[in-house]
């Protein structure tokens, strides 16, 4: 709760935790206090919790309801690429590229001229390699500040990433806990990170391909590729068959009828 003479808990929750015996040991992770159970989204999140010193009985893979609606999706592929060819007036020859773009300046990262110079070189290489590109704003985006990225084989998507993501034939993207989205789909996933944010996170990732320069990210958009065996690897490091499938209110249901 102190770190560097900071208290990151207000004072009167942090005496009442400790009269009642209910502080815990490591409260930087969930799951080191009284807790019976804690939720892991996905086995990454697993692999995280029991790095942090929780205990491997504690911790239950079950996914989120972004993971349902993005297998729902994915078995209907085709029809979604359709309607957003159709809709985006998009080269139906060509494939489709979604692009989350990265929130360097509005998560306080970089400066905003820092962030633009890049942002313009990440939207200029993905334009070169000809393909269909969708752009994904993240809602703290304003939308204003990016539509003249919108050109040529360029648009910005008018729905939410969870709803397209699995329409793509490519991911591409910053630093992102979105990236486990596409790994989870199964397709090749480029992530630029020109400021190296990424501290080895994603290393155990087979299918994503951290590049630190702009040559490296201009010459993977288009030529990354996957196999069998990278994508069986994640696909049982994220546990997908636990947080792909099923409904997750029954999950809940039943992690609670076994506990009561």
């Amino acid at each position: 709760c102190i770190y560097k003479k900071t208290l990151y808990q207000e004072r009167e929750h942090l005496l009442a935790h400790k009269m009642f015996g209910s502080l815990s040991q490591n409260p930087w992770w969930n799951g080191n206090g009284l807790s019976d159970f804690i939720i892991a989204t996905n086995g990454f999140d697993r692999y995280k919790l029991i790095e942090n010193k929780v205990k491997k009985s504690k911790i239950v893979t079950i996914g989120n309801p972004e993971y349902q609606l993005i297998y729902k999706n994915l078995k209907n592929k085709n029809n979604l690429k359709k309607k957003i060819i159709n809709k985006y007036q998009f080269n139906p020859e060509k494939k489709l590229i979604i692009a989350a773009v990265p929130q360097w300046y509005e998560q306080g990262m970089v400066s905003l001229d820092d962030h633009l110079n890049e942002i313009k070189f990440y939207c200029d290489s993905l334009s070169n390699t000809q393909e269909n590109i969708l752009l994904s704003l993240h809602p703290r985006q304003i939308f204003e500040d990016y539509n003249h990225f919108q050109k040529g084989n360029m648009k910005i998507s008018k729905t939410p990433l969870s709803s397209i993501i699995s329409c793509g034939d490519r991911f591409v993207s910053g630093i992102s806990s979105t990236i486990i989205w596409s790994t989870l789909i199964g397709i090749p996933t480029v992530v630029y990170d020109p400021f190296k944010i990424n501290k080895n996170t994603f290393i155990k990732f087979k299918t994503v391909k951290i590049c630190q320069t702009k040559k490296g990210f201009s010459e993977n958009i288009s030529s990354f590729k996957l196999n069998k065996k990278s994508i069986t690897e994640d696909w049982k490091f994220l546990e997908r068959h636990k947080v792909m499938r099923g409904d997750l209110s029954s999950k809940y249901n039943d992690l609670l009828s076994n506990f009561l």
